[in-house]
């Protein structure tokens, strides 16, 4: 009975520690994610739902918007690109965006290997993750301009005639999903790091599983060593829950 009330008073003790240190990471977790909270809810959040209101209104710089219903969408449908743009959307969402993933989950694989000078190969392909948007416009604008584009002119070696990659609508899109593969280092560092994550949890798993199965198949007189039991299988819980944690392992 004694000893019950001990193991169970340690237990109320072990809990208040991981409550007062889950606390402790969560503030400081909302405190490093705090910048891109911010400009989540600033430049995304808010810009989309003023689009979602404004929609409904008749709305211009100078005279404050009225409230016109369904009208704005009625024109919508009765305008004859909206099929295309539909389309289009589909096309990006549907072809460009696997395509995308595919080529940061195959960059991912090959990153993670261990050869010589691959921390200076991933910090090539994270580098136009960092550029900024319009200063990647101007670069691709340079590049698949249909005269003088670097594209355009490693065809020419070849004798094959390059199009207008920005002018056609039959290359429009495949010029967008350049673009978007070209800047996918920051899904490439996601699956990069959930593979050093998976490897990791898949072992501590085993290990707390096979821990219990030992608890398990003991005698009912050696689970009244109860004492014994909390503090190996709260060694195992803890083991797992370090999981979670960033691997000790730098993507760099």
């Amino acid at each position: 009975m004694r000893n019950a009330s001990a193991a169970k008073k340690e237990g109320n003790g072990i809990k208040k520690r991981k409550s007062k240190q889950e606390r402790r990471f969560f503030l400081l977790g909302l405190l490093f994610v705090s910048p891109w909270l911010i400009g989540f809810l600033c430049f995304q959040l808010y810009p989309i739902l003023s689009a979602l209101y404004y929609s409904f209104t008749d709305f211009n710089i100078f005279q404050p918007a009225e409230f016109t219903g369904l009208d704005n969408y009625v024109t919508l449908f009765n305008d004859k690109y909206f099929p295309v743009s539909i389309k289009n959307t589909a096309v990006m969402s549907f072809i460009g965006m696997p395509i995308g993933l595919v080529v940061a989950l195959a960059l991912a694989v090959l990153l993670s290997k261990e050869v010589k000078g691959m921390p200076a190969f991933r910090t090539i392909y994270y580098l136009p993750t960092v550029v900024p948007i319009v200063a990647s416009a101007m670069l691709f604008l340079w590049v698949l301009n249909p005269e003088y584009g670097l594209l355009n002119n490693f065809l020419s070696w070849f004798g094959i005639r390059g199009p207008s990659w920005l002018s056609d609508p039959k290359f429009t899109k495949i010029s967008l999903m350049i673009m978007d593969v070209w800047r996918c280092g920051q899904n490439t560092v996601i699956f990069q790091k959930y593979h050093a994550f998976a490897g990791s949890f898949s072992h501590q798993l085993h290990v707390f599983f096979f821990t219990l199965r030992f608890f398990r198949c003991q005698s009912p007189s050696t689970r009244r060593q109860s004492w014994t039991a909390r503090a190996l299988s709260s060694v195992s819980l803890r083991s797992l829950c370090r999981t979670f944690r960033p691997p000790s392992s730098s993507w760099w």
